[in-house]
């Protein structure tokens, strides 16, 4: 166990090259470093850990995994180790993985981490850049800007603006309270509440959101549906075409929408520009809010 003293928010820098990482930033006025071997019975994971460096000074944290001196290492063994790390809340995380999951509880700043293969696990965080080739992202709150591109992508919460790329594999954001771009190769894209401008595309699935409120909002799917539920007393304007499909539109028309007059409060607006190849378009009224 290493431990260093910390006067508030570090920088922590990760390289590992395979094995799973677990950072908490919570309360507490220190740093510590737990690198065991993922497999003790594995001279090659028992090595790896003990040549791990483990390094701080200047209020930034290094860990540096080595890698094999030998290309066809990875034959004889897994190399595989198992790093846990606790950081004062706010800290920012700089994590590069080659083989394994990264998982963040606790709410840290501005933070950069990626994997080639594994999943990406975030609790809170601002100004997020999320990255991962073969594997899943799940974030509990986003704050700021947020980056995100990887397999299956949930995000239960965005207070800011994001891009979201997913691959292979569903979109689903709870809550987004910023400007959303989301694209997806293969996937359905469902977003629950969407309270400013989104944008949602996909090649293959289906596109939903449950509550627009107000904003433009735009959907697109080559071969899937789309769903729009609209918030009850916001102003819609659509525009909408399924080439190989049917428009179900099941708004009330209306000549002058509510609060339009000159003396009563103007409603919320959303302008809808809908397209689909293959499938149907349904808009309705939101059944929650």
């Amino acid at each position: 166990m290493h431990t260093f003293p910390a006067a508030g928010p570090v920088t922590a820098s990760l390289n590992v090259l395979a094995g799973t990482v677990a950072i908490t930033a919570g309360d507490g006025d220190e740093v510590t470093v737990q690198v065991s071997p993922s497999s003790p019975s594995k001279s090659s994971d028992v090595r790896s850990a003990d040549q791990t460096r483990v390094e701080f000074s200047g209020e930034r944290l290094t860990i540096v995994q080595p890698r094999p001196l030998s290309r066809y290492a990875w034959f004889g063994g897994t190399n595989a180790i198992d790093i846990t790390v606790h950081v004062p809340r706010g800290s920012r995380i700089d994590a590069d993985s080659s083989y394994g999951s990264i998982r963040v509880d606790g709410a840290i700043g501005p933070s950069k981490i990626k994997t080639s293969y594994g999943d990406v696990t975030v609790e809170e965080g601002e100004e997020l850049i999320l990255r991962t080739g073969y594997g899943n992202i799940t974030v509990g709150r986003a704050n700021g800007h947020t980056e995100v591109a990887g397999g299956k992508v949930r995000i239960a919460e965005v207070d800011g603006s994001a891009n979201v790329k997913s691959s292979q594999g569903g979109t689903f954001i709870g809550i987004a309270a910023g400007a959303i771009h989301v694209t997806s190769s293969y996937g359905d894209i469902e977003i629950d509440h969407a309270l400013a401008p989104v944008v949602a595309t996909t090649a293959y699935g289906k596109v939903r959101i449950n509550d627009a409120v107000r904003g433009s909002i735009e959907m697109r799917s080559s071969y899937g549906g789309l769903e729009l539920g609209i918030r009850q007393g916001t102003v819609a304007w659509l525009d909408l075409d399924a080439h190989h499909g049917s428009v179900r539109n099941a708004l009330d028309n209306a000549s002058a929408p509510p609060g339009t007059g000159e003396s009563e409060e103007q409603p919320d607006t959303v302008e809808v520009l809908g397209r689909t190849a293959w499938g149907n378009i349904t808009v309705r009224r939101a059944a929650t809010q």
